[in-house]
């Protein structure tokens, strides 16, 4: 039962991590709130607070997954290059 808990907080977490991850991206950071994004995934805005300290640390949590996703790409874009000049390429090609 208590893994169970565990896989629904994640799960609940990642769906306040995409919604914000739009509206972050279409409004910009100064332009969504916190309101925003509990209205966006039909939370009270204190459930939000269960999961992030405030906005920033959403944020930044936002910014750490495509920095994560980013790296894995080029990572994976880099293990078949043979020469610098590659990878300097490579890493261009992903980050585009």
């Amino acid at each position: 039962m208590k893994e169970i808990r565990e896989q629904e907080k994640e799960q609940r977490r990642n769906y306040i991590l995409d919604a914000a991850e739009k509206l972050f991206f279409s409004r910009g950071y100064d332009g969504v709130s916190m309101d925003d994004i509990a209205n966006e995934v039909e939370f009270n805005k204190a459930t939000l607070y269960l999961y992030f300290k405030n906005k920033e640390s959403l944020f930044f949590t936002v910014v750490l997954r495509g920095k994560r996703i980013l790296n894995s790409m080029v990572e994976e874009g880099i293990k078949n290059c043979k020469t610098s000049i590659e990878v300097l390429d490579t890493i261009g090609k992903e980050y585009f």
